[in-house]
């Protein structure tokens, strides 16, 4: 692995996504408006359309081969994951998190995003030292906070009032998207692999829960960065 920067012709920059079962309301609802948003709101800065998901982990840079192979591996080692439900539609200040549905954070989402983070060898969070904040984008872009506004209100008419929507999903895969951030328009981003997750009880997720905290304890016995300190 090579730190975020530059990427050269042997690297990319890579992401694993979340995504809503393909012809489900979620996934055809969120992406119709993600499509009619960014080009209402392209002038403004908003960048191109992209596929409805939630980032597991992201931000990790390596040849193509080897993120298949961690990718593969990680669903090994993860379960099917509750990505539900959504609590509300909101806004942020960075460019990929403008406009966003957030996720009710629970503990195998977060305990999933934690292993990922350590199967990649990126700082488990939302960067810049925050916690995990599980979400779905709707825009992307540096919008004045007058578009920001309009578009959570907009989204929040078409999509927040359906059960169907906001009562979210299980994921029973894992995809790894090439994601170079520096490409505003999103249109070289491109799914290269989708993994199926197995399914699995409560009582395997609290062992998997167990068995991080034993890997990331400190030499005094206490855990460093339990996945339960990431929430949004």
């Amino acid at each position: 692995f090579t730190s975020l920067g530059r990427v050269d012709a042997m690297t990319s920059i890579w992401s694993i996504w979340l995504e809503p079962p393909p012809g489900g309301a979620l996934a055809q609802r969120s992406g119709e408006f993600i499509k009619v948003q960014s080009a209402r709101l392209k002038p403004h800065g908003a960048s191109g359309p992209f596929a409805p998901h939630v980032t597991l982990v992201g931000g990790f840079e390596c040849s193509l081969e080897e993120a298949r192979k961690r990718t593969v591996q990680l669903a090994a080692d993860l379960a099917r994951i509750p990505v539900a439900p959504f609590m509300d539609v909101t806004k942020g200040e960075r460019f990929h998190q403008c406009v966003y549905m957030r996720v009710e954070p629970n503990d195998q989402l977060a305990t999933a995003h934690a292993i990922a983070a350590e199967a990649f060898g990126v700082k488990a969070g939302n960067g810049g030292g925050s916690p995990y904040m599980p979400h779905l984008s709707l825009v992307y872009g540096d919008l004045p906070e007058s578009e920001k506004d309009a578009c959570v209100a907009e989204a929040a008419a078409q999509l927040y009032g359906d059960v169907e929507v906001m009562g979210g999903w299980e994921a029973t895969n894992i995809s790894l998207w090439r994601t170079d951030v520096s490409d505003a328009t999103c249109e070289s981003w491109e799914r290269v692999e989708l993994v199926p997750l197995r399914k699995c009880s409560l009582v395997k997720w609290a062992r998997f829960y167990e068995d991080y905290i034993k890997r990331t304890q400190s030499p005094d016995g206490s855990p460093r960065d339990s996945p339960r300190s990431a929430r949004g």
